[in-house]
């Protein structure tokens, strides 16, 4: 955790709803039956005095030079504070990843022990090229169909598993090469994630929405 974000200022710890997104995070996650330990890292003592309402988890107090790092040497200086072998990375900014869903990605991942994972979802559309504007999108020229298309992949942080001393030893956590990350499939609604003002805007009267019709119903 860190509240150093550009795009969307403070965003871990503004009102979300009737909660934040680092306290949202939190009410899930504990309730996870894949993870041997939850810890939170987080230099800004705002985020300790939530994480120590939570007995259940392990605070680590990152570094500034962690918090404000952009690198993975800086980013996770604290990996030494970590005694578990293999990692499955938590981010706040996906409010609709659900605990299910995680779990069965991170069993998938115990499973396999692949080099590194990362979960993706399909993207379809008219893409093209920044550079010469070519369209890279596979489809016919003769259709205008957008069910014609293809899609891709697009990565998401929803589920990001990968190996500690990796990390430490060789200053990375994947070679991008074929299943490093090895690609699991994810509902695109459980993906949404918040960068910007506006996502934040619009996540959250989504999140909105769908409390009050939980309540509603009774769940």
């Amino acid at each position: 955790m860190r509240l150093s974000s550009t795009r969307c200022k403070g965003k871990n710890l503004r009102p979300f709803g009737d909660t934040t997104l680092f306290e949202h995070a939190l009410d899930r996650f504990i309730h996870s039956r894949e993870i041997s330990r939850l810890y939170v890292a987080a230099h800004e003592p705002e985020f300790e005095r939530i994480a120590t309402r939570y007995p259940d988890v392990g605070f680590i107090r990152r570094s500034e030079r962690s918090a404000l790092g952009e690198d993975l040497e800086s980013i996770y200086d604290f990996l030494d504070q970590i005694a578990e072998e293999y990692i499955a990375t938590i981010n706040s900014c996906l409010p609709f990843l659900r605990v299910e869903t995680f779990d069965r990605a991170v069993s998938y991942y115990r499973q396999h022990l692949f080099p590194s994972m990362i979960g993706v979802y399909e993207v379809p559309g008219w893409f093209f090229s920044r550079d010469d504007q070519r369209l890279v999108t596979p489809i016919h020229p003769g259709s205008i169909n957008s069910k014609d298309l293809r899609g891709f992949w697009k990565a998401s942080p929803a589920v990001l598993c990968w190996k500690r001393r990796r990390v430490i030893e060789e200053k990375t956590i994947w070679t991008l090469q074929p299943d490093d990350p090895h690609l699991y499939p994810l509902p695109e609604e459980e993906c949404i994630d918040i960068d910007t003002e506006l996502d934040f805007e619009i996540a959250e009267a989504l999140f909105v929405r769908r409390r009050a019709r939980e309540q509603a119903a009774g769940r």
